[in-house]
């Protein structure tokens, strides 16, 4: 009896060590990429974000505007990032819609991304 229970204790603290063992999160700096040059409405609404969440996070958040393209430059850059929560991107919904109707992007953008990050592409296909 008392093996048993010690092989089941152990078994416990086993699955138990890597949840204790993470790291809290964010552990260092995160990165807000946003898709358009600095100084546009939606450069002034990250910084806004930004500085807010930082307080909130006690972790600096940079934003970086990776801006060309429509919208299409810093989207890719951000589809080609380790899902971490340590690069993130700041959505406008008008660039971000371009890119949900085209279906052959819409594959290379989102096919990787987790389901609560991965936009709906709902055109009436049924």
């Amino acid at each position: 009896m008392n093996k048993t229970l010690a092989a089941a204790l152990l078994a416990a603290l086993a699955l138990t060590a890597p949840a204790v063992a993470q790291d809290k999160y964010p552990s260092k700096a995160v990165q807000l990429m946003v898709a358009y040059p600095p100084g546009g409405s939606t450069d002034i609404g990250a910084r806004i974000v930004a500085s807010i969440a930082e307080k909130a996070m006690g972790q600096p958040m940079v934003v970086i505007n990776k801006g060309g393209a429509g919208g299409q430059v810093g989207w890719t850059e951000l589809s080609r990032q380790k899902p971490d929560g340590y690069y993130i991107g700041f959505i406008n919904l008008p660039g971000f819609n371009t890119t949900i109707t085209d279906k052959d992007r819409y594959e290379e953008l989102y096919a990787d991304h987790q389901p609560g990050a991965r936009p709906r592409r709902d055109l009436g296909e049924g």
